[in-house]
């Protein structure tokens, strides 16, 4: 053990990688504080408030329903029952288009041309057939 006495030590003692500690995470938003107010908002009424107020607490059972049936049905029918039916008919009305037909121009058709070329062709076939089966039978 003397000769190690003039040597370091230094490979004997354990070394540790230093760490980087990350600072706080900031977040993306900040939000603005708002400013404080000592009083708190005033409560919204209850749904017996409003009931006194517009007069339906005093109404009995049969009177509620039907109240309550008109006021739906007006709601239904406000700017005429229009605004409801609009998007219903506009459907109804796109589903129902006739298809748009060609116009016919005579002699500017390439369809016409085409079919009576297609024709003339389909019958010089049709004969060959005939005749071939014809003689085939006899």
């Amino acid at each position: 053990a003397e000769y190690m006495g003039n040597e370091s030590w230094d490979r004997f003692i354990p070394s540790f990688k230093s760490k980087t500690v990350s600072k706080r995470r900031k977040p993306l938003k900040i939000r603005e504080k708002k400013e404080y107010t000592p009083f708190p908002p005033a409560q919204p009424p209850s749904k017996e408030d409003k009931e006194l107020a517009t007069g339906e607490w005093f109404l009995n059972e049969t009177q509620r329903k039907w109240a309550k049936r008109k006021a739906a049905f007006d709601k239904s029918n406000s700017n005429g029952g229009k605004e409801g039916n609009i998007s219903r008919e506009k459907r109804r009305k796109d589903r129902l288009q006739p298809p748009e037909e060609p116009t016919y121009v005579p002699g500017t058709s390439k369809e016409a041309t085409t079919n009576k070329e297609q024709t003339k062709v389909n019958v010089k076939a049709l004969k060959k057939k005939l005749k071939s089966a014809q003689t085939s039978v006899t």
